[in-house]
C-alpha cells in the first residue's frame, strides 16, 4: 500500500503541476487588469511549489520506512489545494488520499516487521500460513541446514 500510494501521488503530483503551471499562465494573463495582481501571482507560484513538492514526496514515499514522508505529502497537498484554485484542488486531493495509503501502508509494514509474522488478516487462512493451532501444513522442513 506505501508503494501505490506513492504512484497515486507522483501521477497526481505531476498533473498538479501541469494544472498549477496552466493556472499560472492563465492566471498571469488576467492579472494585468486586477487590483490585486500581486497576491494572485503569489498564490499561483505557491501553487507550483505545492504541486511540485508533492512529486518528490510521492517518489520519496515509494521506498521510506517512515511515516513523516506520508504525512510531509498531506501537509503539501492541502496546502496547495488551498492556494491553487479549484483546478489545482482536483488533483491535490488525489495527492492526499495517495499520502494516506502511503501512510496507512508504512504503519502496516512495521506492525507486520514488529510482531504478526503473517501480517494481519490473512493469517487466519490454513492453506498459506499454516493452521490455526501454528502448526505446518507439511511435516517437510522447509529450509534444509547446510553441510
Amino acid at each position: 500500500m506505501r508503494v501505490t500510494g506513492g504512484a497515486i501521488a507522483v501521477t497526481a503530483g505531476i498533473f498538479g503541476t501541469i494544472a498549477a503551471v496552466l493556472t499560472l499562465i492563465i492566471g498571469l494573463a488576467s492579472a494585468f487588469e486586477a487590483e490585486r495582481a500581486v497576491q494572485i501571482s503569489w498564490s499561483e507560484w505557491g501553487a507550483v511549489v505545492a504541486s511540485f513538492s508533492t512529486v518528490f514526496l510521492g517518489a520519496i514515499c515509494l521506498h521510506a520506512r517512515s511515516v513523516a514522508a506520508a504525512m510531509l505529502l498531506m501537509i503539501a497537498s492541502v496546502c496547495g489545494a488551498v492556494v491553487g484554485g479549484m483546478f489545482v484542488a482536483v488533483f491535490m486531493a488525489l495527492t492526499f488520499v495517495g499520502g494516506a495509503a502511503a501512510s496507512i501502508g508504512v504503519i502496516a509494514e512495521t506492525e507486520r516487521l514488529a510482531g504478526d509474522p503473517a501480517g494481519g488478516a490473512l493469517s487466519d487462512h490454513p492453506s498459506l500460513f499454516g493452521s490455526r493451532d501454528g502448526s505446518q501444513i507439511s511435516d517437510k522442513p522447509r529450509f534444509t541446514a547446510a553441510p
